[in-house]
């Protein structure tokens, strides 16, 4: 909070300040924060990602969608893994709407950019055991493990997928 009071324009305090604003159950005043902390830089993909990233934990998906969003659209000069995160996000906030088209386009981006990245192929695969695709969902789910998801992970999975007798 004294970060916040020497620097009330720094984004990196604000985020902070609504990490613990979230854990007080103060959510009106940390998404003010957050409100702050993106207005105080509205170029920085970084920062709409962090409030993205922060908006998602706390069930505000919505807001969250808009953040990553934003934060892809600012993203033309950074390098593919980062911007994969940021499809990552979105995809997780679309998956939580449940737009799950929508979510598997933005997985499969994130995939695309950053091909090591298992958790964009986890989600591919709970998406399509969502949508009764089982055949797409465990080739979905060996390419996240082939790229180093957990035991757990794909234990998650499989819950999903009991009902397809694979």
């Amino acid at each position: 909070l004294s970060n916040v009071r020497i620097r009330p324009e720094n984004p990196i305090y604000l985020i902070d300040l609504a990490k613990s604003l979230f854990a007080a159950d103060e959510d009106n005043k940390a998404i003010a924060a957050l409100e702050n902390a993106l207005n105080s830089n509205l170029t920085s993909a970084g920062n709409h990602s962090s409030v993205g990233v922060l908006l998602l934990s706390n069930g505000y998906y919505l807001p969250a969608n808009k953040a990553f969003a934003k934060a892809i659209e600012l993203s033309a000069d950074l390098p593919s893994q980062e911007v994969a995160e940021f499809y990552n996000g979105l995809g997780a906030s679309l998956l939580h709407l449940d737009h799950l088209q929508e979510a598997e386009a933005a997985f499969l981006k994130a995939s695309v950019l950053a091909e090591d990245n298992w958790q964009s192929h986890y989600n591919i695969a709970v998406i399509n055991a969502k949508l009764g695709n089982g055949e797409r969902a465990l080739t979905a789910l060996r390419e996240s493990i082939e790229r180093g998801a957990s035991i757990q992970s794909v234990l998650t999975v499989g819950r999903h997928l009991e009902h397809f007798n694979m």
